[in-house]
């Protein structure tokens, strides 16, 4: 399985050619009217230096606040399985745009797969994805881990509220085996 998507970044040819990995950084966030999405792609040399990186919009969507139900609707499913899928995916292959009719907006096509191809050349580059990160604030980051419309209230390791975690062990109530062995 892959994900392909056309990129409207001019790469240098330099970048793409020393470098032999990169790190995938997703994130999200509301702000000025609009929900926004976007991945950073960093290039990195064998000595594992920074070569450059290029910044590739995912989506947006016009909302005040990030409201799970509104982006469950829209965009959150797609990203969701995007992102399982550069989870699983080891490679990022990047290959010129050969379509003479969207060459100009979009040079590049990325794809994120679970093999590397037999060959490569300067048309054809393939890099091994180091890391995946994300970065955002909380309620992104809930999100992604399932615990919508989570707060500072809840334990970002279980199901437990404040009025719970804070309790010594042998008086919370109403607590699972899987929410407690979190816990030791």
């Amino acid at each position: 399985t892959a994900i392909k998507k056309e990129l409207p970044f001019y790469a240098k040819q330099d970048v793409l050619s020393s470098s032999k990995s990169v790190d995938i950084l997703c994130g999200g966030d509301q702000g000025q009217g609009f929900f926004r999405g976007a991945v950073k792609i960093i290039f990195r040399n064998s000595q594992e230096a920074k070569q450059g990186s290029y910044i590739v919009e995912m989506g947006k969507i016009r909302c005040e606040k990030d409201l799970f139900a509104l982006l469950k609707k829209t965009v959150f499913d797609e990203w969701n399985d995007s992102l399982h899928r550069i989870k699983s995916s080891p490679f990022l292959q990047i290959q010129k745009n050969t379509d003479d009719n969207n060459q100009k907006e979009h040079p590049y096509i990325i794809e994120f797969c679970s093999e590397a191809p037999s060959q490569t050349n300067q048309s054809l580059m393939c890099f091994k994805v180091d890391h995946l990160l994300m970065a955002s604030d909380i309620a992104f980051y809930a999100m992604g881990l399932g615990k919508v419309n989570m707060s500072g209230a809840w334990c970002w390791l279980c199901r437990l509220a404040r009025r719970q975690w804070q309790l010594p062990e042998n008086e919370r109530e109403d607590v699972t085996e899987e929410d407690s062995s979190l816990w030791t």
